[in-house]
């Protein structure tokens, strides 16, 4: 949330995530969310004309993973880039840009860097851990039952991102098959 009240204020959020083999196909629509939540756009356009020609098996049976660049712009013209290159060995980085500052998040050492544009020797530095979904869930789950407004984003708001990225990856998964695909393999 702290981040988010500084987002909003900027004109443009960017936000680069690249490693090897971190399901860019199943984890796509978080990043997506994270674009929409960050920007306050509830719109968004993705292209997937850079993915691999090639579909990966996922961790998880019945359904696939995808290697490449995925983007999503919205009309403001925030932007997004996930990197999967699956034949490398990269560790995960997300970077936030907006205004003249830069946020490194690595979450395999749990820091997050800060710096200006064009410094990123002169950063601060700090500590942070992530919070499973499975304790984010239960704190959810909790103000529903108290009647509470969750926070969470609407089911029309949150379709206005998820329906692209769906039709993205049916279309790209339709050319690699040389058939239509209705249902999304993606987990």
């Amino acid at each position: 949330i702290q981040l988010k009240e500084r987002t909003c204020k900027s004109s443009r959020v960017e936000i680069l995530v690249e490693g090897s083999n971190w399901g860019l196909a199943c984890n796509a629509i978080h990043f997506i969310d994270l674009l929409s939540f960050l920007s306050g756009q509830l719109k968004v356009d993705v292209n997937e004309s850079m993915l691999e020609k090639k579909i990966f098996k996922s961790k998880r049976k019945g359904f696939i993973e995808l290697g490449g660049t995925l983007t999503a712009t919205t009309n403001r013209g925030d932007f997004l880039k996930l990197i999967d290159q699956r034949n490398d060995n990269l560790n995960f980085k997300t970077i936030i840009s907006f205004d003249n500052i830069v946020i490194e998040i690595d979450q395999q050492n749990g820091l997050v860097k800060e710096y200006l544009k064009g410094e990123s020797e002169n950063y601060n530095q700090e500590e942070y851990s992530l919070p499973l979904q499975s304790d984010l869930t239960g704190c959810q789950v909790i103000e529903i039952l108290n009647n509470n407004d969750p926070g969470l984003t609407s089911l029309h708001e949150s379709s206005g991102f998820h329906i692209p990225l769906i039709q993205g990856i049916n279309q790209h998964l339709s050319t690699i098959m040389q058939k239509e695909i209705k249902i999304c393999p993606i987990t």
